[in-house]
């Protein structure tokens, strides 16, 4: 079965609630995978050296397509999210993506390329050299907050290396070996359009999950890796990789309209308490929406947008009634990870008879999702005694797994099951803030209003890492068709088209040990009371998560050739995406019940030299309530495409 198809999803944090990764991943599908066939610039040298050099360049736009949600938006921002959603540090640091961009308006219109430089010598020596750049027009034309100088080479104009390697193939006791050192993409196991399975080796640029114009190949980020594979018989090879230095996923950049996660995104530089999360101990009660707010709220006295830096002193009037003088924000500090240490073994059989090929994978990786660390300080200037806080990415986990590849009739089969024995689950950042929490991290001598020691608390200077640890198991199985006029029965033929493709996969996550102690009895740990809640983050609704979830993606297209008598052909879309069962506690594979996405599409090829194509797509997010963060962010995309 084919592993090359591979798709990207949405990174939807509140604080660290990363809905539905998978979300997205049937979108991106759409988004990059129809390109015109490339014309390449093709040469040959006379020391034999030949190779090519393609060229895609690409100009994208979209538009928000309804009106942002109040449930969305935090109180402090002039939103009406329930009290359970609001009274967390979540909404504050997760709305200013939605309120930047009204609807009707562009949130993105990018100019794009990517360059491939292929070589080839004697010997079995090749090369490749890719690099990618682009322009966003419209990104930083937001409403409310600026995009921070610090990210726009992420969100509004980059240019990068992407693939750069070089290949050396050869024979070791007449079997072939192939060594392939630099930057790369290495992909094992079988999902296509799922993650939270065995693929874990490269991060993501989740920035471009959604972006239109995306080629597949730009998703996944390339990193230095040494990778080695031989067959040892006929049937029978390793491939093993040691990835040095360290790359996370890229997030969108702050204030970008899929941005859900303020504190840790490209840009970020602090975290901010709105007055509903300042209620209780010494104040007397919550204050008016926009007494506190983020990086566009106005000082009601001066009359002037309330600096970062008076909101660490406590330097501004308008909170001075409900803190003292004590800073509202709480600094960043450098980020914590590891580099190298990084490396896998894979062996795969193929049965000669059936052509059906079982793998079996270990992989040593470092987490490349974001936890939000906080380091205990009781002196420190601001309501909740946390000298800094910092994006941690946990290091040295384990991955087991074993695939299986097989065909059915005319489809291809892939099925795989990876087991983490330490797998990390992010912490909601409200949570340590709770002294009843078997999780708090309040400082032992108390915080700078509370009123004195707190029972349980923690000493200066312990650092809490944002991340628990437990075992988790992912079932995945997925079936890829190249559909004929004859395929359901005749039903392809039927609607007119002359071929196609459908792809599907379901995706179960079991998580055997998850703690749920903590959950209100009878009430699925939606209490308003944050105490009695399970530390997990993905529901705004603060409702405790189940141990399995479980939930399927689809994407299928059609091809119409020589449309109303043209040479022009037209491939309709559609994408799928739905969860079936549960409510998850990690970010992988992201399922929620009855939560998801549609993408309808129509992509269109104009056969010309050099190729054209053009796109119009629709994606619309369903489900969840205030628990998904995407529902008011449905988006309308077109883009234009040329190879050569």
């Amino acid at each position: 079965m084919t592993t090359t198809i591979r798709k990207s999803w949405h990174f939807q944090p509140s604080l660290m609630r990363l809905a539905p990764l998978s979300l997205a991943i049937t979108t991106a599908v759409g988004t990059g995978t129809f390109a015109p066939q490339a014309h390449a610039f093709r040469f040959e040298l006379d020391n034999g050296i030949e190779g090519n050099f393609d060229s895609t360049l690409s100009l994208g736009m979209q538009m928000r397509a309804e009106d942002r949600d109040c449930h969305y938006i935090a109180y402090d921002n002039g939103g009406c999210a329930n009290f359970k959603a609001d009274g967390d540090l979540g909404l504050i640091n997760s709305d200013d993506g939605n309120l930047n961009y009204n609807k009707g308006q562009l949130i993105s219109q990018a100019l794009r390329g990517t360059h491939d430089l292929y070589l080839k010598a004697p010997g079995g020596w090749k090369a490749l050299v890719r690099g990618a750049w682009f322009y966003d027009f419209a990104v930083d034309d937001t409403q409310r907050t600026d995009i921070p100088r610090s990210a726009r080479n992420i969100a509004v104009r980059d240019a990068e290396i992407l693939d750069a390697y070089v290949q050396k193939e050869f024979d070791i006791a007449d079997q072939p070996a192939k060594i392939r050192a630099g930057k790369q993409v290495v992909t094992w196991g079988e999902a296509l359009l799922t993650f939270g399975g065995i693929n874990a080796i490269n991060p993501l640029d989740l920035r471009k999950a959604n972006s239109a114009g995306v080629q597949l190949k730009e998703l996944y980020r390339p990193t230095p890796i040494f990778d080695f594979s031989t067959s040892l018989t006929d049937n029978f090879g390793i491939e093993t990789y040691y990835q040095w230095g360290f790359d996370e996923h890229i997030l969108p950049a702050k204030g970008t309209y899929f941005s859900t996660l303020d504190m840790a995104s490209p840009g970020s530089t602090a975290v901010f308490s709105g007055t509903p999360a300042l209620t209780g101990g010494t104040l007397p009660a919550a204050g008016p929406p926009g007494t506190m707010g983020d990086d566009g709220t106005i000082d009601a006295t001066t009359g002037s947008t309330i600096s970062l830096e008076d909101r660490l002193s406590g330097n501004f009037p308008g909170a001075q009634n409900i803190l003292g003088g004590v800073g509202s924000a709480i600094g960043r500090s450098s980020d914590k990870y590891k580099k190298g240490g990084q490396f896998g073994l894979a062996a795969r059989y193929t049965f000669e008879d059936s052509g059906d090929q079982l793998g079996l994978y270990y992989i040593r990786y470092h987490e490349k999702t974001p936890a939000i660390g906080l380091i205990v300080d009781s002196t420190a200037n601001n309501p909740l005694g946390y000298r800094s806080y910092f994006v941690n990415y946990a290091a040295d986990r384990d991955l087991f797994g074993i695939s299986y590849n097989f065909r059915v009739g005319d489809w291809s089969v892939g099925a795989e099951l990876a087991y983490r024995p330490n797998d990390v689950v992010l912490i909601d950042q409200t949570v340590p803030q709770v002294a009843a929490s078997k999780y708090s991290c309040l400082p032992a001598n108390g915080t700078a209003f509370s009123g004195g020691p707190i029972a349980g608390g923690k000493a200066d200077g312990t650092v809490c890492p944002g991340y628990l640890e437990t075992e988790r198991y992912q079932a995945t199985i997925s079936g890829l068709s190249i559909l004929r006029p004859d395929s359901f029965g005749g039903l392809i033929g039927a609607l007119g088209a002359s071929d196609g493709m459908m792809i599907a996969e379901l995706a179960v996550s079991h998580l055997p040990n998850l703690d749920l102690s903590a959950a209100a009895p009878g009430e699925n740990g939606s209490n308003e009371a944050f105490g009695t809640h399970v530390p997990y983050p993905i529901n705004y609704d603060a409702a405790a998560p189940t141990r399995t979830t479980a939930g399927v993606a689809i994407s299928t297209t059609l091809t119409y050739p020589n449309a109303f008598g043209t040479r022009v052909s037209l491939v309709p879309e559609l994408g799928i995406n739905r969860g079936l069962y549960g409510s998850p506690a990690g970010v992988f594979p992201g399922f929620s019940k009855n939560v998801g996405s549609v993408t309808t599409a129509l992509n269109v090829d104009f056969k010309t030299d050099p190729g054209l194509t053009a796109r119009v797509d629709f994606t619309h997010f369903y489900g969840g309530g205030e628990s998904n963060p995407m529902l008011d962010k449905d988006y309308l995309g077109l883009s234009l495409t040329t190879s050569f």
